[in-house]
């Protein structure tokens, strides 16, 4: 295991990122481009909504803080930041994402079969929600993860495996295509509600853990002189879990804003004289003003 330098001795480049800086720029201008000048190259496009945009650059905004910016770094010194990385990165960043991004433009992958067979296969939400899990528990087993911990070639291998699949966790509860929607609403809120109940494992072995496990945070450079190595990995858990409940809670509720908005504007088109026709009814019953 190799000893970790001083934060001094890491260069521009080390803290910042600038590569990733010009990628995820590149994809922020391709979006714009997409979305605005391109937006009539695809069939049954409509314009996009600001808040979308907004969503969408506040994923690439969020993920280059926590993947890009000196953040990462300090995730080297301290296993709470690189948990609490992680969890921003695969329970944040993917629905931020999926909700800038227009049904329409997923409009093409409707036209290949064998694409939309893989992508409701990857999708079915049991399957992927007991998947994402079972890799992000797998990945923290201490012998693994400081195997991945050491190594620069399986680290960022593992990252973009967990990325790719908490994008597809994240697919049933906002899939921008209405004809792969494979969960109702309240189904949603459950499977939401089960995805949390199975990250709490994960979190609670952090927590009540007695000792370290971690190999490479035995013998780093203390950053935070009021926090001990046993703290750092217990406080871990507690911010996992609290950044989960808090971006879960958010999901939870739009569902649940979602689901009246949509059972309220369905009872309208079903019946919509019911609103008209009471409003008549209760002016009979006003007193009349000209007689006062």
């Amino acid at each position: 295991m190799h000893a970790k330098p001083s934060l001094s001795l890491y260069s521009f480049s080390e803290m910042w990122h600038p590569a990733l800086v010009v990628v995820l720029i590149a994809v922020g201008v391709l979006y714009f481009l997409v979305v605005g000048r391109w937006r009539d190259l695809f069939s049954g496009s409509s314009p996009v909504p600001n808040r979308n945009k907004f969503y969408f650059v506040a994923g690439l905004v969020l993920y280059y803080a926590v993947e890009g910016s000196p953040w990462k770094v300090f995730g080297e010194y301290l296993f709470s930041v690189h948990m609490i990385t992680m969890t921003i990165a695969y329970l944040s960043v993917p629905p931020l994402i999926l909700l800038g991004i227009p049904g329409w433009f997923w409009k093409p992958v409707l036209h290949k079969p064998v694409l939309v067979k893989l992508l409701k296969f990857f999708t079915m939400p049991v399957f992927i929600i007991v998947l994402f899990n079972m890799l992000f528990s797998f990945v923290h087993i201490p012998m693994i993860f400081n195997t991945v911990m050491e190594s620069p070639i399986l680290m960022p291998i593992v990252h973009y495996i967990l990325l790719i699949t908490a994008f597809l966790m994240w697919w049933p509860v906002i899939s921008p295509i209405p004809e792969m929607q494979q969960l109702s609403y309240l189904q949603k809120v459950i499977y939401m509600f089960a995805d949390g109940i199975l990250l709490t494992p994960a979190c609670a072995l952090l927590f009540l853990s007695g000792h370290l496990v971690f190999e490479p945070y035995f013998d780093v450079p203390r950053i935070v002189s009021f926090l001990t190595p046993l703290d750092d990995q217990q406080s871990a858990g507690v911010f996992m879990k609290a950044i989960q409940e808090l971006t879960y809670g958010i999901a939870i509720c739009f569902l649940l804003y979602k689901w009246a908005t949509t059972a309220r504007k369905r009872d309208k088109e079903q019946d919509p004289f019911a609103t008209s026709a009471m409003s008549q009814t209760l002016r009979r019953f006003e007193p009349n003003k000209s007689e006062n």
